[in-house]
């Protein structure tokens, strides 16, 4: 290998080893991937919730409420498919490797997340004058 290459294999094959440590190491335990399904489990129960209230909220407008649990059949069917996407093999600990239980979760995690985060509005409502609500309720004072 010529000499200008050396340097930055060199580089990536050092970043790559310190990478394997600290992932082997004793700071990336079980416990850490037990709180990270219990972060996992926090984030469905808070999805469940968000979902009750909205349905609460809204429950005298039957047409919202028929789509908000048609929208949410969706989105699971997104989820799943998102999921499929991101580790499409079938032995998934083959292609993906021993951590691949702790990246599914994590991935879980970040769906579930912006899945909160976009139906927010519709359990806290939206200020007084914005100019596009849709179904989004107004904001209580």
């Amino acid at each position: 290998m010529p000499a200008r290459l050396m340097k930055p294999f060199v580089t990536v094959a050092a970043l790559l080893l310190s990478m394997v440590s600290l992932v082997t190491s004793d700071t990336f335990s079980e416990k850490t991937i037990s709180e990270i399904e219990t972060d996992l489990k926090s984030r469905e129960r808070e999805l469940d919730s968000l979902i009750s209230l909205i349905r609460t909220r809204y429950s005298a407008d039957k047409r919202f409420c028929a789509k908000l649990e048609e929208a949410q059949r969706a989105w699971c069917r997104y989820r799943d498919l998102q999921i499929e996407m991101k580790f499409p093999e079938a032995d998934k600990k083959y292609a993906y490797g021993s951590l691949y239980p702790m990246c599914l979760t994590l991935e879980l995690i970040r769906l579930y997340t912006r899945r909160i985060e976009e139906l927010m509005p519709w359990a806290s409502g939206i200020a007084d004058g914005e100019v596009c609500p849709g179904s989004v309720l107004i904001e209580r004072q």
